[in-house]
């Protein structure tokens, strides 16, 4: 608790109750989708603390909740396709660093908010990609994903709609998120 009251976040007994939730619905859809656990949390978050917190916190409960997993989805995973992403999302984070830091609380839940619902839209409509798969587009889909996953938390959903719109099954899109 003294933690939080030193970065001036007081929160009452109805806030931890409502963040617990929230952080119990993240990880349902962990468990429900094979991801997505910070898509949930981080926009409910940003609405209790400024964006920085909610995205260092939301990122933290994540990576634990993924360690146990890890064995498991790195045998399903197409490791073709990782490593250029993987690169790429590494370069990116200093990037999506600055970003968060620099922009304020405001533009940072605007930046959020627009990325969900992009992503969003972007998958409801079923759009597929149909051009050639190279080492350099998934390089940059790590970039996006290493800026927004840094900035905003929410790194996955530029890979998802990737992964998704390649054809791939969906056990091989889980294990590779």
């Amino acid at each position: 608790m003294l933690y939080f009251e030193s970065l001036g976040l007081h929160f009452t007994l109805i806030d931890w109750v409502s963040l617990i939730a929230i952080t119990a619905l993240g990880g349902f859809m962990r468990g429900f989708a094979g991801f997505g656990t910070t898509l949930v949390m981080i926009p409910i978050f940003i609405l209790f603390m400024p964006p920085v917190e909610a995205v260092l916190i939301g990122l933290t409960i994540d990576v634990i909740a993924m360690v146990p997993m890890f064995p498991s989805a790195a045998k399903n995973s197409d490791w073709k396709r990782i490593m250029p992403i993987f690169i790429g999302s590494v370069a990116a984070t200093p990037i999506g660093v600055y970003i968060l830091y620099v922009m304020s609380d405001d533009a940072m839940r605007m930046i959020i908010a627009l990325l969900l619902i992009g992503s969003a839209l972007l998958m409801l409509s079923g759009w597929s990609y149909n051009g050639k798969q190279s080492s350099s587009l998934s390089f940059g889909v790590g970039l996006l994903s290493g800026t927004s996953g840094t900035a905003a938390g929410i790194g996955g959903p530029p890979i998802a709609v990737y992964m998704l719109a390649l054809g791939l099954s969906a056990d091989k899109t889980r294990s590779t998120l």
